[in-house]
């Protein structure tokens, strides 16, 4: 039997060549069903919208099918809407370990706010290949000024519903983007975002901020994992330094902020961040629902103890990037024990 690519139902790619950074991007782009005709409008197509949210997700070598899927289901249990994602990824070598290869010098340098010749060095040396940073400033002209207007102009994207993700240096360019362009995203997912990098360049770029401006009007959600710190990495209590500094200026009622002790949850290391939990459970919901929702509040005071997750199966995604689903409607147990926000006095 001849083999073919495997694809996404409505689903698309294109290459896309930057004035600003001078590479090639591929971009894929996945469509919400109810947005297509069909002469069948019953559940779940029953309530297709003129203009849906869009995710902006980084990453999208590794992350976009996932994403993109477990959006869709959310969307079918009538949690939130279904959106647009555009996947921000690289062009791919027939060889995947190259081309996994590639999209990791492609990562270093754009989601990186500055030069960090440490790094170029340390990476360099064991891709065997040349590898440099500081590129995000650029990057974030591509997404501003070429693929925004390019999404909003083929498809039918909201423009107030703008989401940008992601994880580890994602998280660290969406970290960047929230005090480089505030009014560009409506929401913020940053997801295990590395603070350490450039010098701790992201809380030096927000003690900037606020010494300019009292206001943050954008939607922002951090989490991180309770084992992402050891003798070598301080990843953990930089970030919730950071959410603690980030509550303290009192920019904005939307800032929510989980750490893995939050949730009583299981290990979580890093590399957890975007695996997929399916132990007697389908699906959970994307956490851009947070951004989706006109009650952003509501997935960090529903965030549940799941109680039938009981092994170590990489179920930190569910709070790293999935946000929770209405548990009940499942029939599953929710409770809100051992969960408790950053800003909560009875925190333990």
């Amino acid at each position: 039997m001849p083999a073919k690519p495997a694809t996404i139902l409505a689903s698309q790619t294109r290459l896309m060549k930057s004035k600003f950074t001078k590479r090639t991007y591929r971009i894929s782009i996945s469509l919400p069903l109810d947005s297509f005709k069909t002469p069948n409008r019953g559940w779940p197509f029953d309530n297709p919208l003129k203009k849906y949210p869009v995710v902006y997700l980084t990453d999208a070598n590794y992350y976009f099918g996932m994403a993109t899927e477990m959006t869709r289901a959310m969307s079918w249990c009538g949690a939130t809407t279904d959106a647009i994602l555009v996947g921000i990824g690289y062009p791919e070598d027939e060889n995947p370990p190259e081309a996994w290869r590639d999209a990791v010098i492609g990562r270093n340098y754009d989601f990186t706010p500055v030069v960090d010749e440490q790094m170029e060095k340390r990476d360099s040396d064991w891709l065997k290949r040349k590898l440099v940073t500081g590129g995000a400033p650029k990057f974030l002209q591509f997404i501003e000024q070429e693929l925004i207007p390019a999404i909003e102009k083929d498809f039918p994207a909201d423009p107030k519903k703008r989401v940008v993700a992601g994880h580890s240096l994602g998280g660290l360019f969406t970290a960047y983007a929230l005090f480089a362009a505030p009014t560009l995203f409506d929401a913020f997912l940053i997801c295990s975002p590395a603070l350490w990098y450039g010098d701790k360049y992201i809380v030096k770029q927000e003690e900037r901020f606020a010494k300019r401006r009292k206001r943050l009007d954008a939607k922002a959600y951090l989490s991180i994992g309770e084992l992402e710190e050891d003798a070598d990495s301080s990843m953990v209590g930089d970030f919730v330094h950071f959410a603690a500094v980030l509550k303290s200026r009192n920019y904005t009622q939307n800032l929510h902020a989980l750490h893995g002790t939050d949730v009583r949850l299981f290990e979580r290391q890093h590399g957890d961040g975007f695996s997929f939990a399916s132990d007697k459970f389908h699906f959970v919901g994307f956490a851009a629902r947070v951004a989706m929702d006109d009650r952003p509040h509501i997935a960090a005071r529903e965030f549940m103890f799941f109680q039938i997750m009981r092994q170590n199966n990489g179920i930190e995604f569910v709070k790293h990037f999935i946000a929770p689903v209405l548990i009940q409607r499942m029939g599953c147990h929710q409770s809100r024990r051992g969960f408790a926000r950053l800003d909560d006095p009875n925190r333990p």
